[in-house]
């Protein structure tokens, strides 16, 4: 009972924090096409989770300690642009999503939107509106998700 109030113990760790620890560890030293591989649920053992988004997002968006920039810049080929939009609206179309997934895929577009912008106007693409489709579609699903859980609990009581 007290554990729960006050906390555990400096050394003690739940076997929960030790797998979130692998995984930043091994989302970590992945490049793009191994992050997609992932999000496909293509690597045997490493089993998709949200949480496992949330880090592929974060590390997106959130500039680098070491060299203080972001993962892709606008100086970046073309192709690893087009791997990280790619990587993003397969995140997008996963079941595995909840609301903090949404809110990180829309500050990545935020982030990055005029280097949409101009990879849309230079190679002729549309991603811009395949991410405002994903964003549309993704809300719906939670939105549906939220009504039939609802449902279920008016059912229960």
């Amino acid at each position: 009972m007290f554990k729960k109030i006050l906390g555990r113990k400096k050394g003690e760790t739940s076997s929960t924090d030790k797998a979130n620890f692998d995984l930043i560890n091994k989302i970590d030293t992945m490049n793009l096409t191994q992050m997609r591989t992932y999000a496909n649920n293509k690597i045997k053992d490493l089993e998709v989770s949200r949480e496992g988004f949330l880090i592929i997002l974060k590390k997106l968006i959130t500039p680098s300690s070491k060299t203080k920039q972001l993962y892709i810049t606008m100086e970046d080929m073309d192709s690893k642009k087009k791997k990280a939009f790619d990587l993003v609206l397969i995140i997008a179309q996963s079941n595995k999503i909840n609301v903090e997934v949404i809110e990180i895929i829309q500050k990545f577009i935020l982030t990055f939107t005029d280097m949409i912008t101009r990879y849309d106007t230079d190679n002729k693409e549309i991603y811009a509106s395949r991410f405002d489709e994903a964003i549309t579609k993704m809300v719906q699903n939670i939105n549906h998700l939220a009504s039939l859980q609802n449902k279920f609990n008016v059912l229960n009581k």
